[in-house]
């Protein structure tokens, strides 16, 4: 059986962490950040990192793993991430991926085969169309 992760990506500021502990609630999930900065200790402020009071008992995962100084890569993220996805989906839960760096995402998703259930965008949207952060929070209200 291949293993079902949501990834919430987006522009700076529109929501994506409010949402991902939504989703996380509604299906339960943990978080993955694909932030490249939030993986460093102490740069809290700077990178909106979500503290730990707002993450609502939701485990998070790839947050402060670095010193700031060390290196961190694509090849870094994705290979951290695939044993977060794979251990959380091991507890049966949900993976999601949250927000940040364009590349990690992308080489993450190069190595998965993306798939999104007909049934879902049959009920809200034709497939193609583009979903905003307000309207997800639209579709887990119903």
């Amino acid at each position: 059986m291949k293993t079902k992760i949501i990834v919430i990506v987006g522009p700076t500021a529109v929501g994506k962490t409010a949402l991902s502990i939504e989703v996380a609630k509604r299906f339960n999930g943990q978080i993955i950040s694909g932030d490249s900065q939030q993986v460093y200790r102490g740069l809290d402020i700077g990178t909106a990192k979500i503290r730990p009071e707002e993450q609502e008992g939701i485990p998070h995962h790839l947050l402060d793993v670095r010193e700031v100084g060390e290196s961190y890569s694509a090849y870094d993220f994705v290979t951290e991430a695939a044993q977060a996805i794979h251990e959380i989906a091991a507890q049966g839960q949900l993976p999601i991926i949250c927000g940040g760096t364009g590349l990690y995402i992308q080489e993450l998703c190069s190595r998965a085969i993306i798939w999104v259930a007909p049934s879902l965008t049959r009920r809200f949207w034709p497939i193609g169309r583009s979903w905003t952060v307000g309207q997800m929070r639209i579709c887990l209200k119903k």
